[in-house]
């Protein structure tokens, strides 16, 4: 944590005047504001996350429909052509060795 904190205080006065923004996409509230300190562990920590909750979390807000309806549908995609259209080197094999899919 104090590296990453580092890392960014020091982008931050490289880029100045520009604002620098971070956004958390792991978690509702901020570590750094939950906890100052390196916490001992899940239990020392979920009190203080609790505690914040109700000023971080919000629910997304309701799906809008688009003020301009469309008149016609797009024509449909041409994938022969499409594929017709890439420059592969047809000379490499096919991957055998790698399974594809979720389980893999």
């Amino acid at each position: 944590m104090r590296m990453g904190r580092e890392w960014r205080e020091g982008v931050g006065k490289a880029i100045a005047p520009v604002l620098l923004q971070e956004t958390d996409a792991h978690n509702i509230v901020p570590v750094w504001v939950a906890s100052e300190k390196q916490e001992v562990g899940a239990r020392t920590l979920r009190p203080k996350i609790h505690r914040l909750l109700p000023k971080f979390h919000q629910n997304f807000p309701a799906v809008m429909s688009h003020p301009h309806p469309w008149k016609t549908l797009p024509p449909p995609t041409d994938f022969d052509e499409a594929l017709k259209s890439l420059k592969c080197d047809a000379s490499i094999p096919e991957v055998t060795w790698a399974k594809p899919g979720s389980a893999a």
